[in-house]
């Protein structure tokens, strides 16, 4: 799988292939030296969730069975908890030594080029070194071949050697095809201490009956999202100066029907 990128009309191609970079920047976008790409330090940091939140252990228990999965995808609508599960995942798994980088999806960054620069810096934060060569390639020519940025991404990541989990919050703002292309290589190259997780609006068009054959896909849908009798009770505690009675519990439920978000 090859993507081609699809350049500005301003972009020079190399190869037959580009990736595309910033366009220059703007009054809130300071300038910055070589191709012009200023990171915002925000979206390479995990996002921010409620501090007083249910905890989704029944869910968190679950997701210890993904180990062997390249990737998981936890989809479901807005206001499911799909962000405050994986930010309390990705905690469990960083006090047990594991590796996690973070990728906080926008539509601005749907271009492939600015994307994969964000993929590198989060990797290159969680381990020095796994995003650094993609970086220098970035850093040597603003429109590189994308199969050398791809490249240098999984080649680092097999020198590494760690477990490494890099996570994309709200991947249905940025599934373009070039994208969708860049993750689908990633995850047939890629070594397999190195997994994708997801949370997406939307069922990605990405090779996932083949990864499901093969037992490297985990999923967490809408279903498992909502909230159980008990959560719901939990939840409703949390909100409340006494404990809530069985009724109101139930009839909160029937609702809600387990939305957290209602």
């Amino acid at each position: 799988l090859m993507a081609t990128f699809r350049p500005l009309p301003a972009a020079r191609m190399v190869d037959g292939l580009s990736l595309i970079i910033p366009k220059p920047a703007t009054r809130q976008e300071p300038a910055a030296a070589g191709n012009g790409f200023v990171p915002l330090l925000t979206t390479t940091q995990c996002p921010p969730v409620a501090r007083r939140r249910i905890r989704r252990q029944r869910l968190l228990l679950r997701l210890q069975g993904a180990a062997e999965a390249r990737l998981i995808l936890i989809t479901a609508p807005g206001g499911y908890g799909k962000t405050t599960l994986a930010v309390d995942w990705s905690a469990e798994l960083d006090a047990v030594g594991q590796r996690v980088a973070w990728v906080r999806a926008e539509r601005e960054n749907s271009e492939p080029g600015v994307f994969l620069q964000y993929v590198a810096s989060a990797l290159e934060q969680a381990f020095s070194g796994a995003g650094r060569p993609a970086l220098d390639i970035f850093e040597a020519n603003s429109i590189p071949p994308s199969h050398a940025v791809l490249a240098a991404l999984v080649n680092a990541l097999a020198e590494t050697g760690e477990e490494i989990c890099l996570f994309v919050d709200d991947y249905h703002l940025v599934d373009t095809p070039e994208i969708r292309e860049a993750i689908a290589f990633l995850l047939q190259h890629a070594p397999r201490h190195f997994r994708i997780v997801l949370t997406t609006r939307e069922m990605p068009a990405l090779p996932l009956g083949t990864l499901r054959a093969r037992g490297e896909l985990f999923e967490v849908d809408a279903g498992e999202l909502r909230f159980s009798l008990e959560e719901t009770g939990r939840l409703l505690q949390s909100e409340c100066s006494t404990a809530p009675d069985e009724t109101t519990v139930n009839a909160l439920q029937r609702e809600t029907g387990g939305w957290a978000a209602a």
